[in-house]
């Protein structure tokens, strides 16, 4: 399954939506704002093809689901930020 990332500033909203993936078998990460998913993901592909504790490689994430209103940047700017670092997210 996808390993996926999840930015909301409603924390209500974050843990519904990682509920319903990793109901769905996806690996969830969440973030608030645009700092901490920009953080997030710079730290994931630090560590991509690391081992993990259960034994498999860490990955970079495979998908960014973002609200659009968010604090001090929007979740456009996040979107565009992602495109341009890790083209392939």
């Amino acid at each position: 399954m996808a390993r996926v990332l999840v930015v909301d500033d409603e924390r209500s909203l974050r843990r519904t939506f990682a509920l319903f993936l990793r109901d769905d078998g996806h690996e969830v990460e969440t973030a608030e704002d645009v700092d901490q998913a920009l953080e997030t993901l710079e730290r994931a592909g630090e560590r991509a093809g690391e081992l993990g504790p259960d034994g498999q490689p860490h990955k970079q994430f495979d998908v960014v689901v973002s609200d659009i209103i968010l604090p001090r940047r929007s979740g456009v700017s996040l979107m565009e930020a992602i495109a341009e670092r890790w083209p392939d997210i």
